[in-house]
């Protein structure tokens, strides 16, 4: 098929779709501002006569400005505004928090949470009902566990589910209880309603590891003494996945040891290239040395 020339366009087809290669220097965090010549067609800058030498040019990061209110807002307690629910969350996270720091130190002490338990709670079975594989082979198994959902009483029974429920876990590496959801049920006394999802991953005593996902739906209220008291704990499911050996292995030197841009580039680090390269490319402000 025969091309059709115009030369007396200065932008042609052919030329802008070369250009937008250059589209992705618009989105920086940081956007540059120096000469126009690298958004001019090539055949423009023919016809034009640019009275600046290439040696003196400088570009200049022009950086977000932090927002006058952030150290303000900082300082803002949740709960100080319309949304009063933020506070009670804040609270009960906290109590939340002391139980994961108590189960990181040592799995088998559920003191925290046995204070922050009414006596007459009432609780799911923490044995599941049923288990589905969802993968199984190459070291690892993932399982997903289901939970009868009639609740039973008693918290001193619900402590020992607790214990059941973490079975051969020896050493809790991460227990986080993050509050998803929260609504106000009644106000005398003062009820809310909250999602947790969870995440622990541990050791266990055959030295395997393990990791849980799962959501409880729980219900609090304040006692007398206007302290938080778990009064409902319904588990559903949870995701639980064990690998029977080191999930991943560093073959990085294996692999890419022979190549030299390995050894002059890759493990000399951002530290290194920080002190080499212009500070307007932002590896001070963007890079990192994790």
């Amino acid at each position: 098929m025969s091309r059709r020339k115009d030369e007396n366009k200065i932008l042609s087809r052919r030329t802008f779709l070369k250009g937008i290669g250059l589209t992705p220097l618009l989105f920086r965090p940081a956007p540059f501002h120096g000469s126009s010549f690298l958004f001019y067609p090539p055949n423009a800058l023919t016809s034009q006569n640019h009275n600046f030498s290439f040696a003196d040019f400088r570009l200049t990061p022009h950086y977000p400005a932090k927002s006058p209110l952030e150290d303000v807002l900082r300082l803002v307690a949740p709960g100080s505004d319309e949304y009063v629910t933020e506070r009670y969350a804040f609270e009960i996270e906290s109590l939340l928090k002391q139980w994961s720091q108590a189960l990181k130190t040592s799995v088998h002490d559920l003191s925290p949470l046995a204070k922050s338990l009414d006596p007459s709670l009432q609780a799911s079975s923490l044995v599941p009902e049923k288990e589905i594989a969802l993968r199984t082979g190459e070291g690892i198994e993932s399982t997903r566990r289901r939970f009868a959902t009639h609740l039973i009483p008693g918290g001193e029974r619900f402590l020992e589910e607790i214990h059941t429920w973490l079975g051969q876990v020896s050493q809790v590496e991460t227990a986080e209880f993050e509050i998803v959801g929260i609504e106000e049920t009644a106000s005398a006394p003062l009820t809310v309603q909250l999602d947790i999802r969870y995440d622990i991953v541990a050791t266990r005593n055959d030295e395997q590891r393990e990791e849980r996902v799962g959501h409880w739906r729980t219900e609090w209220a304040r006692d007398a003494s206007n302290a938080w008291k778990a009064r409902k704990w319904e588990a559903s499911e949870e995701t639980i996945g064990v690998a029977h050996q080191s999930a991943f292995i560093d073959v990085t030197p294996q692999a890419l040891g022979g190549t030299e841009s390995y050894k002059k580039q890759m493990l000399r680090g951002v530290d290194y290239w920080r002190t080499v390269l212009d500070s307007a490319c932002g590896i001070d402000v963007y890079g990192t040395t994790a």
